[in-house]
């Protein structure tokens, strides 16, 4: 009898633990998080830093045509649907650009020489060079330049430290002014236009197309220059027949920077016009006879064609990463502004609120330009 009744106190003590030990184990104690493993944190970061520095050298990453994230998820499908990542990239060093009437003034984070393309409406520009910065606040270093024109319609600003190269922009709101993108499309340099913008009006070109004037700003040793239209003669051959009398074969050539109308395309489930860019060159030999007047005076007539013209149409292709800028304007005036590069872009998926999550940043070159990335990595499901 006492061995039952022992039994039955037991029995009592651990049926009444049963609610105490749930209790306790549901409410009062919360298991560590499953965090992100430095494995996973370590692929991600070499597989975007791998893919952005790959795609900088074979086309422009332009954030608002290329899926980057989706680039990065196919890449990693194995943890993709385990782990979320997101990406904040900066060419960290240029905070921002201010232009007002009469002057320009960059801001930065560290000192070194800055160059300056100012882009004015008639498509002229500046190429200015700032050694040395006007006063520093707040932490930041100020470069300034006195403009002497108001018809300024786009700024581009590199800066160079000697450990970083890092770029902004700035361009007119005005507007006649729209924006375009870069792509790189069955290996061209296309220009894209949003189909909801007002399609540039193309001129005719005989033996080339329906085309758009292009006007490409690229940068080079901390000096600008454009590509554009380049007209000029020079001379073959000269045939002497006697002191006063030479005859003269000479050839005329032209290099013209085009937009070539290629229709739509759909890039992402987005309708774009598109402009692929394109190098006219024209070159053809003529004669003339001259004579002379005086010691260092001739005069010449008869000019006549010798051969049929030569002419090579190319498409622009990758790389061309020092192109900082290209515009097209067309017939009514109208401009169409494309950068290459971009001060900040994000890309990947949403960070989640209250949720464990592993960051970690790095610099990487993305064309000529160096960029900040910092790359956030967490678990889906706990």
């Amino acid at each position: 009898m006492k061995e039952i009744i022992e039994y039955l106190l037991a029995s009592l003590v651990i049926i009444s633990f049963i609610p105490v030990y749930a209790m306790i184990n549901e409410v009062l104690y919360t298991p560590p998080a499953k965090t992100v493993s430095p494995l996973v944190l370590a692929t991600y970061t070499e597989v975007i830093k791998s893919t952005l520095f790959n795609i900088g050298k074979e086309q422009v990453l332009d954030p608002n045509i290329l899926d980057l994230g989706g680039i990065i998820a196919n890449k990693v499908q194995d943890i993709y649907s385990t782990y979320g990542f997101h990406v904040d990239a900066s060419s960290w060093l240029i905070k921002k650009i201010r232009v007002s009437p009469d002057s320009i003034n960059v801001f930065v984070a560290e000192p070194g020489n800055l160059s300056l393309l100012i882009v004015h409406s008639d498509l002229s520009y500046d190429s200015v060079l700032l050694q040395d910065y006007f006063s520093r606040m707040n932490g930041y270093y100020t470069y300034s330049y006195t403009t002497s024109t108001t018809d300024i319609i786009a700024v581009a600003a590199i800066l160079e430290t000697g450990v970083a190269v890092c770029i902004d922009y700035w361009i007119s709101n005005s507007t006649n002014i729209y924006r375009m993108y870069m792509a790189n499309v069955d290996g061209a340099l296309s220009i894209l236009i949003p189909t909801d913008e007002p399609k540039p009006a193309t001129t005719y070109y005989s033996g080339v197309g329906y085309v758009v004037y292009a006007h490409i700003y690229y940068y080079n040793y901390g000096r600008f220059y454009k590509y554009s239209n380049l007209h000029y003669t020079y001379i073959r051959d000269v045939y002497w027949y006697s002191r006063n009398y030479i005859v003269v074969n000479f050839n005329k050539s032209d290099i013209i920077y085009f937009g070539l109308d290629q229709g739509t395309t759909s890039i992402n489930g987005k309708d774009y016009y598109r402009f692929d860019i394109i190098n006219h060159y024209y070159d053809q030999l003529f004669r003339k006879t001259c004579s002379r007047i005086t010691d260092n005076e001739w005069s010449c007539w008869g000019e006549r064609v010798l051969w049929s013209p030569y002419i090579v149409d190319s498409r622009l292709t990758f790389p061309i990463y020092n192109t900082v800028i290209i515009v097209l304007k067309d017939s009514y005036g109208r401009i169409y502004i494309a950068q290459t590069y971009y001060n900040r872009f994000s890309f990947g998926d949403s960070i989640p609120e209250n949720w464990p999550i592993k960051s970690i940043s790095f610099v990487v070159r993305i064309g000529m330009i160096d960029y900040e990335l910092n790359v956030t990595v967490w678990r889906r499901s706990l």
